[in-house]
């Protein structure tokens, strides 16, 4: 019963209700009890009665144990409003609102006559989420005020301030909106404790209905694999941020005191292009140094990579961490190189893509480090490659419409990349994903949820999470479990 959410229900006390809260009233306790929600309450007449009458009422219809869910707190000796589910007796009758309070996940206001507003305040030092329902007056609409006029995003886990603010209608429709900004919260509080990818989470049932689907395409189709950074970080290769301080500490000392405001730049395309401009000549060499064979180590995440059931694969990364790999994995089979920039190596590449049992081909989509004047990396790169060029354009299309994708290791932070994918996915006005990811997330910085809406909806790529450490672990347990999963016996 640990996984039960539990909401304390706080408003007027006396008897009888307008009929309007009275109606409001009950609408929330029906809707708890079929949320799977526990109700917890004071126990008192008024908005206690008339809301855990509901509840349980809709509990015993669905043949569930009122004692499971519904519980009042009350001063020793009171006789509880609602002659079911289960008492805890306090000595005090201050300790009511405390302890019900302090048992609760989130606290719902319906009117109040000062009482409930003590609850609410309560309620916010203990850091719980406090949804008032300001059409039923009284306490609820001053803390809605309260809320509203100085709003902190933390202490609304999982709300938004417009979302909060639309609480501010009627009744009916406000009592409604409660149920989902509860969900919201809940799902946002596993994510904040590092709960969401298990099993029983919200997410991890998101994230293991979407590692199905994947299986179920695999076996029909022949997917394409697309592998960013996260792939070549832990074989020793560097990430984003680290290959443009790099490229700063490579400039001559003078010149980098002289340019540390480049450092303070947010763009950091426009940073790479600033320091590619300083490097001069050098630049060639140092792109080679970062990412030659000897500067990166094929590891078990690689070799499982190459394994991985796609036909062919396209990556961002300069190196040929893939190409080793795959030497490695298949002994005799040589992968075939593919130059982004030559038309016949593509064509090449797309005829194979339509053909079953060709040779896997690696393409660079943003070139090899041994040939450092056409790796995009720097913003005049991208505009080369993606404004004023329209084949790389036309190429990635094509491809993102007429095959799925598994991406792996791929960030999403690469803009033009997926400014293309976004074009071509609301072109073809599809509406279901198309495509599957194997992303990082941290949840100090991310939301899961939010996240896969965003991708699936914009994007149409369908992620499967896990989480972010800086060796990219959780992405090789992915990979091994899709190996297991699709390898024949």
């Amino acid at each position: 019963m640990t996984n039960i959410p539990w909401i304390m229900i706080a408003g007027t006390g006396t008897d009888p209700l307008p009929a309007e809260l009275e109606t409001v009233a009950h609408q929330l306790g029906v809707a708890l009890a079929r949320a799977d929600c526990g109700v917890i309450s004071c126990g008192w007449a008024g908005v206690d009665r008339a809301l855990g009458a509901a509840f349980v009422a809709e509990l015993r219809a669905t043949r569930r144990d009122p004692r499971d869910r519904f519980k009042q707190v009350l001063q020793r000796g009171r006789t509880p409003s609602v002659e079911d589910g289960e008492s805890i007796d306090v000595e005090q009758d201050a300790e009511e609102y405390l302890v019900a309070v302090d048992r609760a996940d989130v606290v719902i206001l319906l009117a109040g006559r000062g009482g409930t507003y003590l609850v609410y305040k309560h309620a916010r030092r203990a850091n719980k989420l406090v949804l008032p329902l300001p059409a039923t007056e009284g306490d609820a609409r001053r803390a809605f005020g309260d809320i509203r006029d100085k709003f902190d995003r933390a202490a609304n886990l999982g709300v938004t301030a417009s979302e909060f603010a639309a609480l501010d209608r009627p009744a009916g429709e406000a009592a409604e909106a409660v149920l989902r900004l509860i969900r919201q919260h809940l799902e946002a509080r596993e994510i904040r404790d590092g709960d969401y990818l298990k099993a029983d989470s919200v997410v991890g049932r998101d994230n293991e209905a979407a590692f199905t689907r994947l299986v179920r395409e695999i076996q029909r189709t022949d997917m394409l694999g697309f592998i960013g950074a996260g792939a070549s970080i832990p074989g020793g290769y560097p990430d984003w941020g680290t290959l443009i301080d790099r490229m700063r500490h490579a400039l001559p000392s003078e010149i980098a005191r002289t340019m540390a405001w480049v450092a303070r730049e947010d763009d950091m395309l426009m940073r790479a292009e600033h320091y590619r401009s300083l490097l001069g000549e050098d630049y060639g060499r140092f792109i080679r140094e970062q990412f030659d064979d000897d500067a990166g180590r094929c590891g078990p995440l690689h070799l499982d990579l190459v394994r991985l059931p796609v036909a062919h694969v396209l990556t961002t990364n300069y190196d040929t961490l893939l190409e080793r790999a795959h030497a490695q994995a298949h002994p005799g089979e040589l992968p075939l190189p593919t130059d982004w920039k030559n038309a016949s190596d593509v064509e090449s590449f797309l005829r194979a893509a339509r053909r079953r049992g060709e040779r896997r081909r690696y393409v660079h989509v943003h070139g090899l480090y041994n040939d450092p004047a056409h790796v995009v990396l720097t913003e005049s790169d991208y505009q080369e490659r993606y404004c004023r060029e329209t084949a790389s354009e036309a190429l990635l299309s094509a491809l993102f419409t007429a095959h799925a994708f598994l991406f792996v290791g791929f960030s999403f932070s690469d803009l033009d990349v997926m400014g293309v994918f976004r074009n071509t996915m609301a072109r073809v006005r599809v509406s279901e994903p198309l495509h599957y990811a194997f992303m990082a997330l941290d949840p100090r910085t991310h939301d899961p949820t939010l996240v896969r809406r965003r991708l699936r909806q914009k994007f149409k790529i369908d992620p499967i999470f896990y989480m972010y450490t800086p060796d990219h672990a959780g992405l090789r347990q992915l990979v091994t479990r899709l190996l297991a999963t699709t390898t024949p016996a």
